[in-house]
């Protein structure tokens, strides 16, 4: 919110203008972010399951992925919305995704075993 009111932009607009941005520094940070927010919206879903499905067997490993993976989306964000969308990137926003691997690994071969013993009870 405090990025829209110093960048002026009035709802409904979602993001500024490039013309906007390019005049105003503020406009950038904003849509700087705003690209964050969604970037971070847009890549729940591969984060929810997963962590949903591990933590059904291992809660401890899923909790800490999935904060690993929310701290990193907090050091990126904090990156990006300096203006500069190259500082998003830092070493913690590297690492988070490696939690986030893990839990994806485990709840497929969790998934893998729910299938596999479906088939054998069908068979028996």
């Amino acid at each position: 919110m405090k990025y829209r009111q110093r960048a002026r932009i009035q709802y409904p607009q979602l993001y500024a203008e490039k013309s906007e941005a390019e005049a105003n520094p503020e406009a950038k940070k904003f849509n700087c972010a705003q690209r964050a927010h969604h970037n971070t919206l847009e890549s729940l879903p591969m984060i929810y399951i997963p962590t949903l499905v591990t933590g059904l067997k291992y809660p401890l490993f899923a909790a800490v992925a999935c904060t690993l993976w929310s701290l990193s989306r907090i050091s990126y964000t904090h990156g990006y919305i300096t203006g500069d969308p190259d500082k998003r990137l830092t070493l913690l926003y590297r690492v988070g995704p490696i939690g986030v691997l893990g839990s994806l690994l485990i709840s497929s071969y969790m998934a893998s075993e729910w299938v596999i013993a479906g088939i054998s009870k069908s068979i028996h």
